[in-house]
């Protein structure tokens, strides 16, 4: 979760990048991003799902990094997180898995994780836009 709207008072916003962008290949801050807060609480606390299907969870602004069948499978969507303070800097940013490297190749190809899973061995990368 981001620090931002429902998460906390700081000002960090994301924004998905267009489909089919790569880590490798954003060099600078598209010029066309919708950037969010965290807002899966509307004003009147009713909870907003982050329409997985699965109980519970919730709409964050970098909820779109998953999708699930019968394992956590990376979408490989790369965002851009802005942060405003003390001055505004952009980070792009994906999560790469969410069980160990070898489980999580074998996830987002055939739609199975093997036993033992690795689960919860979350890993992503990061760099500074400017």
């Amino acid at each position: 979760r981001l620090n931002s709207g429902v998460s906390g008072p700081g000002d960090v916003t994301a924004a998905r990048t267009v489909p089919a962008t790569t880590f490798d290949s954003l060099k600078a801050v598209p010029d066309d991003l919708d950037y969010r807060s965290e807002e899966y609480f509307t004003q009147d606390c009713t909870f907003v799902s982050d329409g997985s299907g699965m109980v519970g969870g919730p709409g964050t602004a970098l909820a779109s990094y998953w999708s699930y069948k019968m394992c956590l499978a990376m979408t490989h969507n790369v965002y851009v997180i802005q942060v405003d303070r003390p001055k505004q800097r952009h980070v792009k940013f994906e999560v790469t898995s969410y069980y160990t490297p070898t489980n999580q190749q074998t996830c987002d190809t055939t739609g199975e994780v093997p036993m033992p899973t690795g689960a919860a061995n979350m890993r992503m990368q990061w760099a500074f836009l400017d």
